[in-house]
């Protein structure tokens, strides 16, 4: 099942704000089987505009444990996030992409950042900075989502020239 959402903007003063967000309420104004079919799907947003719906899509928990948890169990805790600290750097144009485990899928945090080779986990109520050796879990979300045809080769060499 692909789903491509293109109604999430998040602009840089509101990801901040999201970020808080994403695991408390995402789809608590959604109808009963609309809420439940969310609960199946790890939703990927790819941040690339500032002012315009974002790239969106659900992809299926064995995908996510295919494609996803690889990357992301390649990721080391490098240290415990400071108040008002992100991954997501501060600047127009490609900021990194935010996934929620909205399916539970084990060994995934449920909402993660990701920008070139840091993480940053949230996790009940816990925050953690990660990296890895090299960009491979965003490469592997970045693929996903031109495959999916959430993007598209012009995204892909907006995203690829951060």
């Amino acid at each position: 099942m692909l789903v491509v959402n293109r109604s999430r903007v998040l602009s840089f003063p509101a990801r901040a704000l999201a970020l808080g967000l994403l695991a408390g309420c995402a789809g608590a104004s959604a109808s009963a089987p609309a809420a439940a079919a969310e609960a199946r799907v790890v939703r990927v947003t790819l941040l690339l505009y500032s002012g315009r719906p974002n790239p969106t899509l659900d992809v299926e928990p064995a995908v996510a444990e295919a494609r996803i948890r690889p990357g992301f169990a390649a990721t080391k805790a490098v240290e415990s996030a400071r108040p008002g600290e992100t991954v997501v750097p501060s600047k127009l144009g490609y900021a990194g992409i935010v996934v929620e485990n909205l399916a539970n899928v084990p060994g995934l945090p449920r909402t993660f950042l990701v920008y070139r080779n840091r993480v940053e986990a949230r996790d009940d109520g816990k925050v953690a900075i990660r990296a890895a050796d090299d960009a491979a879990l965003e490469d592997a979300l970045v693929q996903l989502a031109l495959e999916r045809k959430a993007i598209d080769e012009k995204a892909l060499e907006w995203i690829r020239a951060r």
